[in-house]
């Protein structure tokens, strides 16, 4: 019996606490310590309720058990810990507020009433039906410290339940209303896009000293925060240029292999002792398909680009030095040195000019972008159709997938672009073009046109209008307890009425 009690408590910890509890948490704040100091032991008081340390360990075992169930192996109670805290006393906060504002507008809870709702509860009833008070006394004092703090849990919770359907019987939903969310969510469209982009530079394009003179004159920061972003193009680390000759190495325990492996690496060292050119020689004999083909040039590299027993003998080598053999994981290599370059580093005063170069042409390659779209959006400013305009102009048009209305914006090959989805939306069948050049990002101008516009048929919107309503109804409900709430909470802050402090449970 003790045990069915147990598991009916949760009407105190599951219904109030879980996503409630972190939502609450969400709209009304969370950690740190509002309100005036309070004695030593209470994390939560609102008005004349207060919860200690026990109550919250209390609520806490109550959640910890929910998640327990419900994630078996996967719940970690080390990444649990913090969030647990905190749930537990949001939940008290909430039921303290939720109380507190029940009973300034007047709500009470009779005696019967707690009676009639602890007798609801799961396992609180013996075989002959009636309440069996020892195992609530016992429970009550165990949990809760005496039988009346049990009983002021209980009427708290009643007056919660109260409140809220107060509160949510001033939300409705009509089914125009559910008909009409479904309607706009289900609708898709699918656009043509006609996109000019600043980052592909037309052929021949060049930047006019005139604009090069204008940012070395009148854009100091702006030159500056383009060298720093392109530091390591003008601070170059100590380079090699290098050939080497791979023989790779054979497997464990294969002695052809390995035998033959040998005889190559013999081969190779006796051809260049003879004289012949080190990049004939790899190119006939190396195993290295990455620069065989080149003679075994590597190009340049800096340190860090190759193994370390590779790198330290390259980096030691004179130009035109070949070194012994050298063994690596990859095998046994002969390295050539051809080239050497030391590290240099450009300062910005010698650097700028080349800096407001390289921005004049980025500039004059997005304003060549812009006033191709300025453009064409005239044309269709005067009647045409933007498929058609740019078909003639030989512009290249996609079509990405339909398009749905998504919080985030997201066009297909365009990321996130809240007003151009909606302007998507906004065209109409009797003008399909949008004469708008939309900007997106730094470098991209688009223009849309309307092609298709498809939503929920009528019997679709009959068979999900009655979800929809509830959906829209739940929705609106927790918009407005939690405004509710969040008020009732700040004016209870400003009389020095509130205390919530997380402090008290480290």
């Amino acid at each position: 019996m003790l045990r069915a009690l147990r598991e009916g408590s949760r009407w105190f910890m599951i219904l109030i606490i879980g996503a409630i509890a972190v939502v609450f948490t969400l709209y009304l704040g969370g950690g740190g310590s509002n309100g005036p100091a309070e004695e030593d032991g209470v994390v939560v008081r609102v008005g004349p309720r207060s919860f200690d340390l026990r109550e919250v360990d209390r609520v806490k075992r109550g959640i910890e058990a929910t998640y327990r169930q419900a994630l078996g192996d996967g719940y970690d109670p080390e990444a649990a810990a913090a969030f647990l805290d905190e749930s537990a006393a949001s939940s008290l906060l909430q039921i303290g507020l939720y109380a507190f504002e029940a009973e300034r507008m007047g709500l009470v809870v009779g005696d019967r009433e707690v009676r009639n709702y602890l007798h609801s509860l799961p396992g609180v009833l013996d075989e002959e039906g009636k309440l069996n008070q020892d195992l609530v006394r016992n429970y009550a004092e165990r949990e809760f410290g005496s039988l009346l703090r049990f009983q002021e849990a209980l009427r708290s919770e009643i007056l919660q339940r109260k409140l809220q359907r107060l509160l949510w019987q001033s939300v409705d939903v009509s089914d125009a209303e559910a008909r009409d969310s479904l309607r706009y969510s289900g609708e898709q469209v699918k656009v043509a896009l006609v996109t000019f982009d600043g980052s592909k530079r037309p052929e021949g394009l060049e930047a006019t000293e005139e604009a090069v003179q204008a940012l070395l004159d009148n854009e100091p920061e702006q030159l500056l925060g383009a060298y720093e972003k392109r530091r390591s193009e003008f601070d170059r680390p100590e380079e090699v240029r290098a050939r080497h000759i791979l023989i790779r190495k054979a497997e464990d325990g294969d002695e052809a292999a390995a035998t033959a492996a040998g005889e190559k690496l013999d081969a190779a060292l006796a051809r260049l002792e003879g004289g012949e050119a080190f990049a004939d020689v790899a190119a006939e004999l190396s195993d290295d398909p990455g620069s065989k083909a080149r003679g075994g040039d590597l190009g340049f590299f800096s340190r860090g680009r190759m193994v370390k027993e590779f790198e330290d003998v390259a980096f030691n080598l004179e130009p035109g030095q070949a070194s012994e053999v050298v063994e690596s994981s990859f095998g046994k290599h002969i390295i050539l040195v051809e080239e050497k370059r030391a590290a240099q580093i450009t300062p910005f005063e010698e650097a700028r000019e080349q800096i407001a170069r390289d921005l004049a042409l980025t500039n004059a390659s997005d304003e060549a972008a812009r006033e191709q779209a300025e453009a064409l959006a005239e044309r269709v400013r005067a009647g045409e159709a933007l498929v058609d305009a740019a078909r003639e102009e030989e512009i290249v048009i996609t079509r990405p997938d339909p398009l749905r209305r998504r919080p985030d914006g997201f066009v297909p090959g365009l990321g996130a672009v809240p007003e151009l989805l909606a302007a998507a939306f906004a065209l109409t069948d009797e003008s399909p073009s949008d004469p708008t050049v939309h900007e997106i990002g730094d470098r991209k101008f688009v223009l849309i046109q309307l092609v298709e516009r498809t939503g929920p048929t009528d019997d679709q919107l009959e068979e999900g209008a009655d979800a929809e309503r509830e959906r829209l109804l739940n929705e609106r409900r927790q918009a407005t307890t939690t405004a509710w709430m969040a008020r009732v909470r700040e004016e209870l802050q400003e009389a020095g009425e509130l205390v919530y402090d997380l402090s008290q449970l480290n």
